[in-house]
């Protein structure tokens, strides 16, 4: 057993101390492989949802083109935006359910009929993948995709699997494959072919770590975590909920500013986005959170990291009439690129006019920009939504964080925002989260002292909070000293690991202890009060 203890600040509620225990997962070994050969293989796949679903059979089409096997074949009817269709092996699924703990990948072949509809981005549509969790619920396996309509060759798609990371994918009861025009139109009828449907795992499992509990003092700010595990390009962030935040008509400069307290480089993408509202799909601003991406028009500061330790590169983007694409894709325009010694400081994104500008980096001088546009007063026009945050980018970057400590957006028609995170017991109703997972937003306050995380796997443990050590009675769950009201100590998971921001009301002192430290731990088995 190991204690580690950290010196009380003044005016602190309680020393902390932290005791972890360790556990081992038994090998395993799993390998499912559905191949198609024969028409009674289709059996049991069926329409999940999504009213461009009009069939799916078994095709001689074969992935190796082997005469004796076949392929699913999955026939939907698109007439515009924003459709789907959705396969998956129904009826009893995977029976039993797939232990992901023993899976490390995904790996399957797509192909498109010849005569397959053609998306209005150059593709056969969006491409996703999923199976569900208990309650039915879609979990999404991999990142969203698409095939060029160039490409009419079988396609292999290898998606990695973890069930520690994402931890809906413990058990895994079946396969679905989603045809859409999120972002785009396609109109016509789609034919997708799938086969070799394979899950793989070590022929050994390793021995999991025993999990690790630590502690950090916490400082005031809005901590952004990249908290969807499931897709590395989820945005994490906030939206105004006024619509009136466009430079156009303002009261130049029109500014918006944001501070960073922290920055690590394995997040790739810290961003602020102006994102006009009729050019959103549906002219739904708050509908999705990768509305960037989805809509015709928009302006991107991004800062990703830069050459050198450290260091950052920002650059300005701006798009027009590109849906389904990234404003650096091909299409949109770079307007500045600088690199910058430091993310750590305050950026200021300033509108001298309807198409120039200046950036402000931490420690530097404006630099100007201009957008080369002749019609940016109608392209980017009230109704406006400015959007604060950070997507990873990465794998690496998943369950990293970034401590904001404020935005503000100044002279615009519209309401300004001053918002300093630093000195608030609550985010401003000036906001909405627009998270991919809504926890990954975090107001820390004064109130909140440290922050305890730790790492995963975690199965068969559970937290425990004692004033003492020598009373075994003493170890209780953090809702324990609240009466399990309010915070309950139930913690959010970010990547590979567990976070949970204390709070005075899961504290024993909160039940009138007189004792000057407070001790955690992981216990096995979980406690139950």
């Amino acid at each position: 057993m190991k204690i580690t203890k950290i010196k009380q600040t003044p005016g602190l509620l309680a020393m902390l101390a932290l005791i972890a225990f360790g556990v081992s997962s038994p090998a395993q070994t799993i390998i499912t492989n559905i191949t198609f050969d024969t028409p009674d293989t289709v059996t049991g796949w069926t329409n999940w949802f999504g009213a461009q679903y009009t069939t799916n059979m078994w095709s001689s089409n074969d992935a190796q083109t082997n005469a004796a096997s076949g392929s699913l074949q999955i026939v939907g009817a698109f007439t515009g935006a924003s459709q789907q269709l959705l396969v998956w092996k129904g009826g009893s699924g995977f029976a039993p359910p797939l232990d992901g703990n023993t899976i490390t990948n995904l790996e399957f072949d797509i192909r498109f009929d010849p005569t397959s509809a053609v998306a209005g981005n150059g593709t056969f549509g969006g491409l996703a993948f999923w199976t569900r969790d208990g309650s039915f619920n879609p979990v999404q396996l991999g990142n969203y995709t698409s095939i060029p309509a160039s490409n009419l060759n079988w396609v292999h798609f290898q998606i990695a699997i973890n069930a520690i990371a994402q931890p809906a994918l413990v058990s895994i009861p079946t396969i679905g494959f989603q045809i859409h025009t999120f972002g785009t139109t396609m109109n016509g009828t789609s034919t997708m072919y799938v086969d070799n449907i394979k899950f793989t795992g070590p022929a050994v499992v390793p021995t999991n770590p025993p999990p690790t509990l630590s502690i950090e003092r916490t400082r005031p700010a809005l901590r952004i975590f990249a908290g969807d595990t499931g897709n590395q390009f989820s945005r994490e962030e906030l939206a105004t909920v006024d619509q009136n935040q466009s430079w156009i008509g303002g009261t130049y400069p029109v500014s918006y500013t944001f501070t960073l307290l922290s920055y690590p480089n394995s997040i790739n993408q810290t961003h602020l986005f102006l994102v006009p509202v009729n050019s959103t799909p549906g002219a739904d601003p708050y509908g999705y959170n990768g509305v960037d991406y989805t809509a015709t028009n928009g302006l991107w500061l991004t800062l990703g990291p830069g050459p050198t330790a450290g260091s950052v590169v920002a650059n300005i983007y701006w798009k027009t009439n590109l849906p389904g694409a990234n404003a650096f894709d091909a299409g949109g325009n770079n307007a500045l690129k600088i690199t910058n010694s430091t993310a750590i400081g305050t950026w200021k994104l300033s509108f001298t006019g309807p198409n120039t500008g200046t950036l402000t980096a931490p420690n530097a001088s404006p630099v100007t920009f201009t957008i080369t546009n002749g019609t940016v007063a109608t392209d980017f026009a009230n109704p406006l939504v400015a959007y604060f945050g950070l997507q990873p980018n990465s794998t690496a970057g998943e369950g990293q964080f970034e401590d904001w400590a404020s935005i503000s957006i100044t002279n615009v028609v519209g309401a300004n925002v001053s918002e300093d995170f630093t000195k608030e017991t609550s985010v401003s109703g000036s906001w909405n989260n627009m998270s991919q997972q809504g926890a990954s937003l975090a107001l820390v306050t004064t109130n909140n002292p440290y922050w305890v995380s730790w790492t995963l796997p975690d199965t068969g443990f559970g937290l425990a909070i004692s004033p003492d050590l020598t009373n075994s009675a003493d170890w209780h769950l953090p809702g324990f000293y609240n009466g399990f009201f309010g915070n309950d100590g139930t913690p959010a998971q970010y990547g590979l690991k567990h976070w949970l921001l204390v709070t005075p009301d899961i504290l024993p002192s909160n039940l009138g202890n007189t004792s000057k430290t407070t001790f955690f731990r992981l216990s096995n088995p979980p406690l139950n009060n």
